[in-house]
């Protein structure tokens, strides 16, 4: 979510700019998400935000997640006029990077052309009535916003569509960039990578959020195990379903990686923190399907919480042993 409304300008509707210009629309024909995503990527991931909300897990919890949002929501409603979450509908991700130089590819779907470019018209008016500077460009399908923190710009692939991509402190690319990728060939692109295709393919994408990483992205650098790649998907509903597989580079790691979590989930289960949990191993993939309730979501969430809560407190031992 957050991604989705960094990529519109939504995270500072103040600092939105004015309207300068108009040209003749700059895109290719639509392409498939995949194919305006770099073929670098380390991950991958697409949400399904209005399978999400229509969930039952999200609409008991609304209010708490509402709440994550602050007063940027808020501003962004008293602005526009309209509420952005329920039209934000799809998001698909491709990462690239350390976490200080990540580069971020973004494709979301759900606000029309006419309503964002309103929106940031009086997001404009507001901002110069403040006596802030402001400057909105439209050139064509393209959208430019200056003024504010750092400049923001995306690029319409159709009406709903848009696409944006920034790379570590550098910010959100310009024009040049957004449409390359539009003109980029299926074989630069996460269809050209047979690898993604194949773990893409085994994935299920109907899923609320689906994804796929390899190797060499720094989460799982950080695995006890090598992992050649990890896919999967994470559905909600009353309940939540996670359907994962890790691929090892040989026979010995998939075994010892199978047999850790056998025991991890196995643990789990004994506590009562899920309702299925089972690891089997699949060549020299380890496949990994959970499910926890409600009951056991809200269980771990208190067991957290205990935990982080003791931490803050101080109610660790005194360092001189006395009770």
């Amino acid at each position: 979510m957050a991604i989705a409304m960094a990529a519109l300008g939504c995270g500072h509707p103040a600092k939105s700019p004015v309207l300068l210009a108009g040209a003749a629309p700059v895109v290719a024909p639509p392409k498939s998400a995949l194919e305006l995503m770099p073929k670098d990527a380390d991950m991958v991931m697409g949400i399904d935000f209005a399978r999400i909300r229509s969930s039952e897990l999200f609409q008991k919890y609304e209010p708490q997640m509402m709440a994550l949002a602050g007063d940027k929501l808020a501003r962004f409603k008293d602005v526009c006029g309209w509420d952005p979450i329920p039209k934000l509908a799809t998001a698909t991700i491709a990462i690239r990077g350390e976490r200080d130089d990540q580069d971020v590819t973004g494709l979301i779907t759900g606000f029309t052309r006419a309503e964002l470019l309103d929106c940031l018209t009086k997001a404009a008016e507001k901002a110069r009535a403040a006596g802030k500077p402001a400057a909105l460009t439209v050139d064509g399908d393209f959208v430019h916003l200056d003024g504010g923190k750092e400049p923001v710009s995306f690029l319409f692939v159709g009406d709903g569509i848009l696409i944006a991509r920034r790379h570590g402190g550098e910010g959100t690319a310009g024009k040049d960039v957004l449409v390359a990728l539009t003109h980029q060939p299926a074989a630069a692109s996460l269809v050209g990578s047979p690898a993604f295709m194949d773990a893409h393919g085994k994935t299920r994408t109907t899923d609320a959020l689906w994804f796929v990483v390899n190797g060499a992205a720094p989460a799982l650098k950080q695995m006890p195990v090598a992992v050649d790649l990890a896919f999967g998907s994470l559905d909600v509903d009353a309940q939540l379903s996670l359907d994962a597989t890790g691929r090892m580079p040989n026979a010995a790691d998939v075994q010892a990686a199978g047999a850790k979590a056998s025991e991890t989930l196995t643990q789990f289960k004994a506590f009562g923190l899920v309702q299925e949990a089972a690891a089997d191993v699949r060549g020299n993939d380890v496949h990994v399907k959970v499910v926890m309730t409600q009951a056991q979501i809200e269980k771990l969430v208190q067991m957290a919480g205990s935990m982080l809560g003791g931490r803050m407190s101080g109610n660790a031992p005194p360092s001189n042993g006395v009770p």
